[in-house]
């Protein structure tokens, strides 16, 4: 007969199970301390204290009803965000409902927020009311059409303007 690697008296061992530490997991047991608890101090693991329970057949623990839900992430985010801002979860859900369901393009300016001229120095927003725009940038006609011009590529130098452009550094 082949002997367990483990040698005897030690978690998974033979003779792990002796009478004294029987008495204590059933005494554990029916104080009601979990699986856990029990295997930690006994020096054993949660899953052998609940199989020797089982195999004891001590008095299976149900619980008395479905567990408590667990907050959703948005939920756990929301109450972080809370606690770090100080503002209510309430004044944050109203600020959300507040912003919510904007079509596309309809942004949270109604008025355009371009800067004229230094803030230090006594500029301020243009305050004209902004335009519907699909990547909803909050500008007025005006400013919308000077921040969203388009690019020009370079067009790629020739042969004949290089030259050209050599001789206007140097002078």
């Amino acid at each position: 007969m082949r002997r367990s690697p483990t040698p005897s008296g030690r978690a998974g061992g033979r003779g792990f199970w002796t009478a004294e530490r029987i008495g204590v997991l059933e005494r554990l047991w029916a104080e009601g301390l979990a699986g856990s608890a029990i295997a930690e101090r006994l020096g054993t693991t949660k899953d052998a204290v609940v199989s020797k329970a089982h195999r004891l057949a001590l008095e299976a623990r149900v619980p008395d009803g479905p567990p408590e839900p667990r907050p959703s992430r948005w939920e756990r985010r929301l109450a972080a965000l809370a606690a770090g801002t100080g503002i209510t979860v309430e004044r944050l859900l109203a600020l959300r409902r507040q912003h919510r369901g904007r079509p596309r393009g309809q942004g949270l300016f109604e008025r355009c927020q371009y800067i004229e001229g230094d803030l230090k120095q006594g500029g301020r927003r243009c305050g004209r009311p902004t335009v519907r725009h699909a990547d909803a940038w909050p500008y007025c006609e005006r400013h919308l059409a000077r921040c969203r011009r388009p690019h020009r590529a370079a067009a790629p130098a020739t042969a004949e303007e290089v030259p050209a452009v050599d001789a206007q550094r140097a002078a």
